[in-house]
């Protein structure tokens, strides 16, 4: 009987000792695994935003040159700050650019203007820039003048600009017809507005 207990015994350690030298080999393969370099994929990520590929190209020469192609004209290039003054079928846009960089801002200032003291279209003007602003591409907002007690409504936006674009002239020649409807759909909504309150009163 002990020695049938002994047996049983003895089987039972040799089972285990395998079991054991298994789990050990399969934890010894896993830290070795570990123990390769890991890549540190934040690290290769922010090197990646850091390269800009665009970094050497002189984006407000390639600027002048699109404008000058388009049949608009270049009134005047402040020096100072690159901000070129550019008239373009009937309006004056302004527009900014930085060499090495991929965007650029167009403004289309001042093509609208409501008195300060008519304060229910002051009121009507903001609820319509907030309204534009949810739906259009470019951004309306105003500035105020006391001087001459207006405010004045510009617009912007920003745009990718870069040469590798295919037909720049036409590319920015759909950007400033942007600028045309925005100004449109605007005043439209504004006379909306404006009798829908003559409406209500």
């Amino acid at each position: 009987m002990n020695i049938g207990i002994m047996i049983v015994g003895l089987c039972i350690l040799i089972v285990l000792s395998i079991l054991v030298y298994r789990t050990n080999k399969e934890q010894d393969g896993t830290c070795e695994a570990d123990a390769q370099p890991k890549r540190d994929l934040y690290k290769e990520a922010q090197t990646e935003m850091v390269v800009n590929p665009y970094a050497n190209e002189n984006t407000h020469s390639l600027l002048i040159d699109t404008l000058k192609e388009m049949g608009g004209t270049i009134r005047e290039i402040n020096k100072e700050n690159l901000r070129i003054h550019y008239d373009y079928q009937g309006h004056s846009f302004l527009l900014d650019s930085m060499d090495g960089c991929r965007f650029i801002n167009v403004w289309d200032p001042c093509w609208y203007e409501i008195p300060l003291d008519d304060i229910d279209q002051l009121s009507l003007m903001r609820r319509v820039i907030n309204q534009a602003n949810q739906n259009e591409s470019c951004s309306l907002f105003y500035t105020i003048d006391t001087e001459d007690g207006v405010a004045r409504i510009h617009s912007k936006k920003n745009v990718v600009f870069v040469s590798s674009l295919f037909g720049l002239d036409k590319y920015l020649q759909s950007v400033f017809v942007d600028f045309f409807h925005v100004e449109r759909r605007f005043i439209t909504e504004l006379e909306k507005a404006r009798k829908m309150d003559e409406v209500n009163v």
